[in-house]
């Protein structure tokens, strides 16, 4: 990485709005589409987007929370968090999807 990528990154991550946003969305006040999309819009004011987070498969990150956890990278209190975290993500985007296809028949 060269020196200006990372003096861009420092300051993102110095950025009190990068540590607002992902309090906001770890406490439950902001959707997982809201925080991927705040956070790459934050990402392209330092002009390191290809570092902006891309969204995850919800169920890979599940997968990903069991393997932390059978392999002890994990404790229970941290997975129990990440799983209650990951599983309202499953549910904003499945309310998300449908509404944008209800939006789609009713036009």
């Amino acid at each position: 990485m060269n020196k200006v990528t990372e003096e861009a990154l420092d300051k993102l991550f110095d950025d009190k709005n990068f540590t607002e946003i992902s309090k906001s969305y770890h406490a439950y006040e902001i959707t997982y589409i809201e925080y991927l999309s705040r956070m790459t819009e934050l990402y392209a004011k330092y002009g390191v987007e290809q570092f902006a987070p891309k969204g995850q498969g919800q169920y890979s990150i599940i997968k990903i929370l069991n393997r932390q956890l059978a392999g002890k990278e994990i404790t229970e209190a941290d997975y129990d968090m990440f799983l209650k975290r990951t599983l309202k993500d499953i549910e904003e985007e499945s309310y998300y999807k449908a509404q944008q296809e209800l939006s789609k028949t009713n036009t």
